[in-house]
């Protein structure tokens, strides 16, 4: 009965979270000097939730490809593992953000 009741508080959570190839433009609030963290200005408000691996895509193409680590109303933190053209990423810079499934590793 309890794992009823938590999945019943869950389901509203899970309905509000982005399918992949849905896209966001976001701006960039915060980026680290490496460009390996960088904060957004959207969050779960706007249906992202940790765990969310996403592109991150300029008119020049893409700029990195990061996971979601930490989600706030407003705010997300994301972790880049690819950082393709690190010159975009600045404060303010606009980008758009699109949902992506997460990247397969193989064990070769």
């Amino acid at each position: 009965m309890k794992i009823f009741v938590l999945f019943l508080m869950l389901l509203p959570v899970l309905s509000h979270a982005l399918e992949v190839d849905e896209k966001l433009t976001v701006r960039i609030v915060k980026a680290t000097d490496t460009r390996k963290t960088i904060m957004v200005n959207r969050g779960t408000e706007d249906g992202l939730i940790e765990g969310d691996h996403a592109r991150f895509i300029v008119t020049a193409g893409i700029v990195a490809r990061a996971v979601c680590v930490k989600v706030s109303p407003t705010r997300s933190v994301w972790s880049v593992y690819r950082l393709v053209n690190a010159d975009f990423v600045v404060n303010d810079a606009v980008m758009t953000l699109k949902i992506t499934p997460p990247v397969k590793i193989t064990k070769d």
